[in-house]
């Protein structure tokens, strides 16, 4: 008998190996927003800076809640 569901894909693959890696990405982009935002003085820009701050500042947590797991 074969099977009716077929087998899933090898994806999706993960973006980022790590959550510091993901963290890196984002001061990367933020330290470009910031220099915008020098720039510019757009305040769309300092929008995107200042939500990038709490996308660190999240996975920040998790990454520290993470490491709290495995010292348990």
């Amino acid at each position: 008998m074969k099977p009716t569901t077929p087998l899933l894909p090898p994806y999706p693959t993960p973006l980022y190996s790590s959550i510091d890696e993901l963290i890196e990405q984002i001061w990367e982009e933020s330290m470009a927003l910031e220099e915008e935002f020098y720039q510019s003085n757009s305040e769309a820009v300092m929008l995107q800076f200042t939500m990038n701050v709490l996308k660190i500042q999240y996975w920040e947590s998790v990454s520290l809640c993470m490491q709290r797991q495995v010292l348990r």
